[in-house]
């Protein structure tokens, strides 16, 4: 006798939550994995540092996750019961070995519920809340619920017809052959997480950010629907960016209104207190596709308004504010309890990405000109440097990167990650003479201009006086007027041939010595290189305004003297590089009150620097087709 089809009640059963049994069970297996992997963050702070015992759970999640998907029509099968419960004893014995791992460190006890304030003439106090359960409490119960609702829904099944002996084996074989080869698809397109958990947002690209400064006029605002229509809606996708669309859609058809997002925004503000901030939802007229519409004053998945964080973020990079003494800063700010790694995590946050992709994406087009230069820097003991790239005209850092070396081979590489987030070509670079770095400039920018600086030049030629008055013991009057010769030399000649006739007209003895002669000889062969700022206007005669910026670094290093690993440094770096782009200039400063950012011709909106970042999407590193995370 075969067994008969399951009823349609059993195979469509809905729960009181209108789900059904396989929904349920994906829906609680999801919900342990994440209570798991918030107990391992307690004690790792980033995924890269999680034992590999934590990734292979999270791989069996996933291939249960995946393997029910797959089979959710075999629901009421013997051999689909079976292997249910070999995949959840795999699952339970990868809890176990995790929980072991981090719960002596990490699992934490509730706090005591405070006690009841004395009432008034005589009556009883209200009771105390209770203490919230630690995270290891949770987790337990997470995995006993999920445990017994499988029970519960196993038990439910109809196991009363049997398969006759006979057939048996050809059925459970035809089974087993259709489980291995759906469950081998699946995996086949099955990706697991294997880079570090990013600092930025993994889902916002259906959350619109658009500019509105104030947060205590914002609760009557957006309660006015003709305003916000008005404001807002009518200006998506052509002043206010918009992504997040499906597939083939450009949102040209507009938008309509639909309410309010169910839960409404939370976020502390500077004093402590806490706010409720409403948030607007849109629908696209054309993919239906639905968009949370935020203000520019709060930020993706942050419960800090963002003025707290650009606040702490400015400090840390442009003013060399040490952690310790921004955390005293927050706690000021925000009165609670704060840790470190919160701003390690707000730094990383603003360096997800490159300076070049950030400005990009806020529709700046560079000019194609840039200084260049590497500082040398003292890490814990180390020969470590940065590689700079600024645009003189705009004063816009453009590409900052941490090397250990600065040879061929590295600062190529250093290039051209430079490269892959531009999308305007390299006309020419200002640099000083080291050789590695023009070799890797010729390779990856093809046909660039390469101009040499002139202040290293006569940086050079002042060195070599020095060393010419100890040898023979001329005045400081007679250095001076070498000196003198050789900088009006190179700062008036027109052209690299001009430059070299100009040098044989330089008869003074002295610069017959052979400390002298080696820098003219040096001058004359590359007389085309520190003469090309003539030919090409965008190239500069020195790299004066590079110079300064790599300060501003060498200043936060001395502070900081070492870097948890190369992905903190490089998220450092390019938060640096940001930071100083949106920022405007200080009072008294030759652009006071304008940001490099402005001064290309970008959009503020009026807003503040950290707000024109946000709407212009630079805490968005979600990962789309195409694209990868930094």
């Amino acid at each position: 006798m075969c067994r008969k089809p399951p009823s349609h009640s059993q195979k469509n059963s809905k729960n009181s939550k209108g789900q059904s049994p396989i929904e349920a069970m994906l829906r609680r297996l999801t919900l342990f994995k994440k209570a798991v992997i918030r107990l391992v963050r307690r004690r790792y702070s980033s995924r890269s540092q999680y034992p590999d015992m934590v990734l292979q759970f999270e791989q069996t999640c996933a291939r249960l996750h995946a393997w029910l998907r797959a089979h959710a029509h075999f629901w009421s099968s013997p051999i689909f019961q079976r292997l249910l419960a070999e995949f959840l004893q795999t699952l339970r014995q990868g809890y176990e070995e995790v929980e072991s791992l981090c719960s002596p460190e990490t699992t934490t006890t509730g706090k005591k519920g405070k006690k009841g304030k004395k009432g008034k003439k005589g009556k009883k106090g209200k009771k105390g809340k209770k203490g919230k359960k630690g995270t290891g409490s949770r987790t337990h119960e997470t995995y006993r619920e999920l445990c017994g609702r499988i029970e519960t829904m196993l038990r439910d099944l109809d196991m009363t017809v049997e398969i006759p002996p006979t057939n048996t084996e050809r059925v459970v074989r035809a089974i087993e052959d259709a489980f291995t080869e759906a469950l081998r698809t699946a995996f086949a397109t099955l990706t697991l997480p294997s880079s570090p958990r990013s600092a930025g947002s993994q889902r916002g690209t259906q959350t619109v950010v658009f500019p509105y400064q104030h947060s205590h006029e914002y609760g009557t605002w957006v309660h006015d629907r003709r305003r916000v229509k008005q404001e807002v809606v009518t200006k998506l996708g052509s002043v206010i960016s918009v992504e997040g669309h499906a597939p083939g859609c450009s949102g040209q058809h507009g938008y309509r209104m639909k309410g309010f997002r169910h839960t409404p925004r939370k976020c502390r503000m500077v004093g402590g207190q806490e706010a409720i901030f409403p948030i607007r939802m849109v629908e696209c007229r054309e993919c239906g596709r639905s968009f949370s519409l935020l203000p520019s004053f709060l930020a993706r998945e942050k419960h800090v308004v963002l003025e707290i964080i650009g606040h702490v973020v400015e400090k840390m990079t442009l003013f060399g504010q040490s952690l310790s003494a921004s955390l005293k800063d927050l706690e000021i700010l925000v009165p609670g309890g704060h840790s470190k790694q919160t701003l390690l995590e707000w730094l990383a946050w603003f360096g997800a990405q490159h300076p070049a992709e950030m400005l990009t994406r806020a529709g700046i087009q560079g000019t194609g000109y840039f200084q260049e230069d590497e500082g040398f820097e003292k890490e814990a003991g180390l020969r470590t440097y940065t590689v700079a790239m600024v645009e003189p005209e705009t004063l816009l850092v453009w590409h900052l990167d941490y090397v250990d070396h600065v040879d061929e081979q590295t600062l190529c590489a250093s290039f051209e990650d430079f490269v892959r987030h531009i999308d305007v070509k390299a006309l020419g670079v200002t640099k000083d003479k080291w050789a590695p770095s023009t070799a890797a400039l010729k390779r990856v920018f093809h046909g660039v201009w390469i101009a040499f600086c002139h202040r290293h030049c006569l940086q050079k030629f002042r060195q070599a006086l020095k060393a010419y008055q100890a040898d023979t013991g001329c005045s400081d009057t007679a250095r001076q007027h070498l000196y003198q010769q050789f900088k009006k030399v190179l700062e008036t000649s027109e052209s690299g041939t001009v430059l070299r006739l100009r040098v044989k007209g330089l008869t003074d003895e002295g610069f017959h010595h052979p400390l002298l002669q080696a820098r003219l000889d040096e001058l004359t062969v590359n007389a085309a290189r520190y003469t090309c700022h003539h030919k090409r206007h965008g190239l500069t005669p020195t790299t004066s305004i590079v110079d300064n910026f790599l300060k501003q670094v060498k200043r936060k290093l001395r502070q900081v003297e070492s870097f948890r690993d190369p992905d903190s440094a490089s998220a450092f770096f390019r938060a640096m590089a940001t930071v100083r782009n949106f920022v405007p200039f200080l009072p008294g400063a030759k652009n006071s009150h304008h940001s490099p950012f402005m001064l290309a011709g970008g959009e503020t909106f009026d807003l503040p620097w950290v707000q024109v970042l946000n709407v212009h999407n630079a805490f968005l590193v979600a990962r789309q087709e195409g694209t990868s995370l930094p």
